[in-house]
C-alpha cells in the first residue's frame, strides 16, 4: 500500500492531479467546441451553394459565441485554477466561459 502522506505519495498526488487536469482542459475545451468542428467537417464537403453560405455563416457565428470566448476561458481558468485550484476544474471552466460569453457578446 502506498503511504499518500509520505513525500512520494505527496509527489503522487501532484503527478496524478497534473495528469486530471491535463486531461479535464482539453475535454472540457473540445466538448464546447465539437458545435463548430462537425460542422466545419460538413462545410468542406458541400459545394459552393446557398447552403454553402449558409453553413457559413452557422459556422462564423459559432465561432464567434463558443471558440473565441472559450479559447480565453480555457487560458483563464488554468491561470485561476493553479493558484487556487481546490475543486474541480470544469467548475472553473464553465465559470469562467459564462463569464466571457456576457463580456463578448
Amino acid at each position: 500500500m502506498i503511504n499518500l502522506k509520505s513525500k512520494n505519495g505527496q509527489r503522487l498526488i501532484a503527478s496524478g492531479n497534473w495528469l486530471w487536469s491535463l486531461f479535464t482542459i482539453n475535454f472540457s475545451f473540445f466538448i464546447i467546441n465539437f458545435p463548430v468542428i462537425l460542422t466545419a467537417i460538413i462545410l468542406f464537403n458541400l459545394k459552393l451553394s446557398t447552403t454553402y453560405t449558409v453553413l457559413l455563416v452557422i459556422v462564423w457565428l459559432m465561432l464567434s459565441v463558443f471558440t473565441i470566448p472559450g479559447l480565453v476561458a480555457s487560458y483563464a481558468a488554468v491561470q485561476e485554477w493553479q493558484i487556487n485550484g481546490s475543486v474541480s476544474f470544469f467548475k472553473y471552466f464553465f465559470k469562467k466561459w459564462f463569464d466571457f460569453q456576457k463580456n463578448y457578446l
